[in-house]
């Protein structure tokens, strides 16, 4: 990289309500998006000359709520009205091929999906000019979360000294620190966290010019949650440097409420509370946020949390799960781990304790769930328990 400063542009992804098609749903996700558009279009200018391109995608079908859509974003301020753009987009004729047991986001968020979320993006760049730039950010956003007036900024500034240690790779950082703000009848609790999930908009791809042949490939929405040192291993297999940024300013507001698609409650995942506040509404909430600032000059101290037991599975349609678990790396040698396939109380299979990494059950039923017990010796050290979606 020259000594010259680099030229950058922020591509931030929003997708409106996907696939939901009950239509009380969509208005009242239209109300909350109208405040996270506001809060978008009072961003402040990005230093250093980085340009920035919004990009919300709208589904055809969903047409009738383009004016109210287009009088949000018109009630942006002049610079960030020129940047924002609404991107349609069809669903395919015959529908998503998610089984109706799979994750909820798969049902109702089907293009941030692998596949799918590459096709939205190469089909909204696909007129992008990017010789003039020297690398892009690209984040992605929900579409009901809100967010400070230099949170792009920030991420401008981190993605510049991210590009600065490692040039010629592609980098994915995830922020450590935000808000979650809890909406109840009685009014909004705002809490000021290290929180051990990054969402989308509190995470980035920053993508050098050497890598624009596959833009697509790295969707913000790709981007894992989990942050720790087995993710970063992952990634590094994939030529991907990945890593969280410990001491951010939370300039990310992650809205929950008793209706969302995912669990409500997010304490499990809540590593250190620094305060709390009330707010009357959201209207009170979306006030505070909006004339919030912060000092961005620190040195962002990059490192993934320590490394987590993983248990994930994945089933086909035919009812194959295949459980993997990454037990030599967290546990050792000489651990052994056993596998049991569950369905409420009873137990329909088990593999007794081996050294296997990856194992198979085969005719799976929907509504089972994986538990695992990891042994040392004559001692089981450590459980865990997992639903199999799909």
């Amino acid at each position: 990289m020259s000594s010259k400063q680099p030229r950058l542009l922020l591509w931030a992804d929003m997708i409106f309500c996907d696939a939901e098609t009950d239509q009380e749903i969509i208005k009242a996700y239209l109300n909350r998006f109208s405040r996270t558009l506001a809060s978008i279009g009072e961003q402040s200018p990005l230093s250093d000359g980085t340009d920035m391109q919004i990009v919300i995608h709208v589904s055809r079908d969903k047409s009738a709520y383009l004016p109210a859509l287009e009088l949000s974003i018109n009630r942006m301020d002049s610079l960030t009205r020129a940047i924002t753009r609404i991107h349609l987009y069809d669903h395919p004729s015959g529908g998503y091929d998610a089984p109706p047991t799979s994750h909820v986001d798969k049902l109702k968020n089907p293009n941030k999906q692998p596949g799918r979320r590459e096709a939205l993006f190469a089909s909204a760049s696909k007129y992008l000019r990017l010789d003039q730039y020297d690398a892009l950010i690209r984040v992605s956003m929900d579409d009901d979360d809100l967010l400070h007036p230099d949170h792009f900024e920030q991420i401008n500034l981190i993605a510049r000294k991210v590009l600065c240690s490692t040039p010629q790779s592609v980098s994915a950082v995830g922020m450590y620190r935000q808000f979650l703000a809890y909406v109840r009848p009685e009014g909004v609790t705002l809490e000021n966290v290290s929180f051990r999930r990054c969402i989308p908009g509190n995470k980035f791809f920053v993508i050098p010019r050497a890598h624009y042949e596959t833009l697509e490939a790295y969707s913000p929405w790709g981007i894992p949650e989990f942050i720790d040192q087995e993710a970063e291993d992952l990634f590094s297999q994939r030529g991907i440097v990945l890593t969280l940024v410990r001491n951010n300013e939370p300039t990310f507001v992650y809205m929950r409420r008793g209706s969302n698609l995912s669990q409500d409650n997010k304490s499990a995942y809540i590593d250190n509370l620094e305060g709390r506040l009330q707010f009357q509404d959201e209207d009170e909430l979306h006030d505070f946020v909006a004339n919030q600032s912060n000092d961005l000059t620190y040195s962002p101290d990059l490192a993934p949390l320590a490394r987590e037991f993983r248990l994930t599975v994945s089933r086909s349609p035919g009812g194959r799960a295949v459980v993997a678990a990454n037990l030599e790396k967290m546990f050792g040698q000489d651990a052994m781990i056993a596998y049991y396939l569950v369905k409420g109380a009873e137990r329909l299979e088990t593999l007794w304790y081996s050294r296997e990494e990856v194992v198979v059950f085969k005719d799976v039923p929907p509504g089972c769930s994986v538990r695992a017990f990891v042994r040392l010796g004559d001692e089981i050290i450590h459980r865990k328990a997992v639903r199999i979606w799909g």
